[in-house]
């Protein structure tokens, strides 16, 4: 006898919310399982839909993909907006670690900044502080700069979109990759 759609879901509800709880009281995870961005939550939705209640070391690799496919689209989408500017081209490395006893979920690094979000809004504000630090260190150039007041602009999530603002007054100066929600 099959079981009714609704016991179904419910039974799926429970079976990943306390894969959740496992992931939240996990010290191996870096990152939050009740991250409340919808993005995020729908990743994980689907990975626990797709492959049952992982252990946290085989979690890791999937969370590095994500992260390494985010960073690097919105890292080379900074850089195509640098050179837009009329700056010379600059690769900012995009670097990874597997997981190891060390990493537990690896490393995913833009420059010298550390990715540790799953929302690719978080990403793309990790990535920008990475790419705006390398600018500075290399070149020796603050960019982007706001052409009003300026000055260096920082990177920011704002209005739940990852944003280059103003520190002289908050207005913000531009998005820091328009394509980051879909990614």
């Amino acid at each position: 006898m099959g079981t009714p759609p609704d016991s179904f879901e419910d039974a799926s509800t429970l079976a990943y919310r306390q894969w959740q709880q496992r992931l939240f009281d996990s010290l191996e995870t870096d990152f939050s399982p009740y991250d409340p961005s919808e993005d995020v939550q729908n990743w994980l939705r689907a990975v626990h839909r797709d492959n049952g209640d992982l252990p946290v070391d085989h979690l890791a690799p999937l969370v590095l993909a994500r992260r390494a496919r985010i960073a690097t689209a919105v890292t080379a989408a900074i850089r195509a907006a640098f050179m837009a500017d009329g700056r010379r081209d600059l690769a900012v490395p995009v670097l990874l670690e597997p997981p190891s006893p060390e990493l537990t979920m690896g490393r995913v690094q833009v420059g010298d900044q550390e990715i540790q979000g799953l929302d690719p809004q978080d990403i793309a504000v990790q990535a920008g502080d990475g790419f705006q630090t390398y600018v500075a260190d290399v070149r020796a150039l603050i960019w982007p700069v706001c052409r009003t007041h300026n000055n260096g602009a920082h990177p920011r999530i704002i209005s739940a979109t990852a944003v280059w603002q103003c520190p002289a007054t908050g207005h913000v100066i531009g998005s820091i990759d328009p394509a980051a929600r879909n990614r």
